[in-house]
């Protein structure tokens, strides 16, 4: 009896510095593995992506090259503004919109939404407002705003992100490999700093860094990542 008892008291012991130790060797892969990807980040020149490879699948024809999609949302109340760029790399140019979308109740209290997009394309680097003469007039404010804009990736630097805690990390495998990094970055980070200097933000509530995407952290297959 004594015997049986000690081998059943064993396997939860096993079990638990097996799981221990996998998470352990899960966590450095992570960080290796998104170490390296956002090593190159910045990329202040945005044309460098038409010369930057990207995943690739089945669906892909082998002489399509593909096109890179970037975008930036920011929320202000019960507005968002987001900024959509696809740089095309068969063509080597680059379009997409500015969105601003506004979430108001009507007086019956039923929420309403109210969406407007702005053209928008890039040439020399450079973001400019693409509508006709009458709408550049009409809305000079956008103008300015796609102008002085700066995606995240073209001065965000990563290179101490091994150093940023761990707040989350959640998989689905099924029917697609899907995952959810959430780190928790000081506000005195350099990222952090330059966020809320570009976006004129005052609170000092914690910062959160969420990396999100559909590809295999640990194998590098086909997929997406994508920064939040």
């Amino acid at each position: 009896m004594k015997r049986i008892l000690a081998i059943i008291l064993m396997i939860p012991i096993c079990v638990i510095f097996y799981v221990d130790m996998k998470l352990a060797y899960n966590d450095t892969m992570i960080r290796q593995t998104f170490s390296h990807r956002l090593s190159k980040y910045p990329i202040k020149n945005l044309e460098s992506f038409y010369d930057m490879e990207g995943p690739r699948n089945a669906n892909f024809d082998k002489d399509d090259k593909g096109k890179w999609i970037i975008s930036t949302a920011y929320f202000y109340g019960s507005t968002y503004e987001k900024i959509r760029l696809e740089l095309d790399r068969n063509t080597r140019k680059a379009k997409g919109e500015y969105i601003i979308h506004h979430t108001y109740r009507s007086k019956y209290g039923n929420p309403i939404n109210k969406e407007k997009s702005y053209p928008i394309k890039m040439k020399n680097n450079h973001l400019y407002y693409a509508g006709n003469e009458k709408d550049i007039q009409k809305h000079p404010e956008i103008e300015k705003k796609v102008k002085d804009f700066k995606f995240f990736c073209q001065y965000g630097r990563f290179d101490h992100f091994e150093k940023y805690k761990r707040l989350d990390f959640s998989i689905r495998r099924h029917p697609l490999m899907y995952y959810i990094l959430s780190f928790k970055v000081p506000n005195n980070d350099d990222n952090v700093k330059k966020i809320r200097k570009y976006y004129n933000l005052t609170d000092s509530k914690p910062t959160r860094l969420m990396i999100t995407g559909d590809d295999n952290f640990v194998y590098h297959t086909v997929g997406a990542n994508t920064l939040s």
